[in-house]
């Protein structure tokens, strides 16, 4: 597992303590309402039965038969609200500061549904197995530099394909200089590091699509900046910038509903470079990842020219 990974990992962690602890100080609060309700039903049965063991018609009697009642009653009604009507109380205003939200907020409105903390494989399990288990087998769309979580390519893309979904994945081209700049924004990455990364995943998503050609697999690379990696799979989709010194997986997440015009905006962003037909500087900015890959096989075969070679001794 990568190191990013790892790192989700931990913030997972810390959350679901988090939740683990909330959940255990609901579940003390109805222990000490169970508490409050047993004794003052007790309380007010001893009292009751008690005033019978006093003279009828005095002050006495009356004092504590009215304070065993008046305890019996407390305690059933506490009981009733804590167990019938607390959590039915809860959960409607619930409801309705969610339903006010979407009302005076507008980011619902441009497209965002959610915020995550980080891409962790837990959100892409649930992204993914939603996805295959609709009735109409739709399309996932991944727009990476690399996916940074190792299961994308090794598990998840290949359950999809054979789930029966159509998967469109977008590389950021090993050739591309674009390579050399994200390196150095990460700090700590190297540029044949990461070249090497970008390969070694291209190498099993092609190798895939040879193995089985019946797979709905299409692998392209793109020649352009990074500026957001995209998993997208069809109703909602998550997006990520590519932050300077952070990993985009390890970074804020946006969850975008389809059809909103923030939806519109990053689809625009895939499908110009998935289908770029426009010449820069001489070539396209979108290839199969296929050629590519056969290019760089080539580059390696070829033997070091003569004049390149140093002599021995260094000089």
């Amino acid at each position: 597992m990568s190191q990013g990974t790892g790192k989700n990992r931990d913030g997972e962690g810390t959350r679901r303590l988090s939740k683990w602890l909330r959940q255990g100080w609901r579940e003390a609060y109805r222990g000490k309402a169970t508490i409050v309700t047993v004794v003052l039903g007790a309380l007010g049965l001893l009292l009751i039965f008690g005033a019978t063991s006093l003279e009828h018609g005095t002050i006495k009697y009356e004092i504590v038969r009215d304070f065993g009642l008046t305890a019996l009653i407390s305690g059933t009604l506490g009981g009733v609200y804590e167990y019938l009507l607390r959590q039915d109380l809860e959960k409607s205003v619930e409801e309705r500061l969610k339903d006010l939200l979407d009302e005076d907020t507008s980011y619902r409105q441009e497209g965002l549904v959610k915020v995550h903390h980080s891409l962790n494989e837990d959100l892409l399990y649930e992204k993914f197995a939603e996805t295959k288990a609709e009735k109409g087998k739709g399309e996932i769309r991944v727009l990476v530099t690399r996916t940074a979580v190792d299961t994308v390519v090794s598990k998840y893309i290949p359950e999809a394909l054979e789930a029966g979904c159509k998967v469109k994945v977008l590389f950021l081209s090993p050739e591309s200089k674009q390579v050399a700049y994200r390196a150095h924004h990460l700090g700590r990455r190297t540029e044949d590091r990461l070249r090497t990364q970008i390969v070694n995943e291209l190498t099993d998503l092609v190798d895939m699509c040879k193995d089985d050609p019946d797979l709905d697999l299409t692998v392209k690379v793109y020649d352009a900046a990074p500026v957001f990696h995209m998993f997208d799979f069809g109703r909602t989709k998550l997006i990520g910038p590519c932050w300077r010194l952070e990993r985009s997986v390890w970074g804020t997440q946006f969850e975008i509903q389809e059809k909103t015009p923030l939806a519109k905006l990053v689809n625009n962003h895939f499908d110009d470079l998935w289908d770029d037909r426009r010449l820069f500087n001489g070539k396209h900015v979108t290839e199969e990842a296929s050629k590519v890959l056969d290019r760089l096989a080539e580059k390696d075969k070829k033997p070091t020219p003569e004049k390149d070679k140093k002599p021995p001794g260094g000089f």
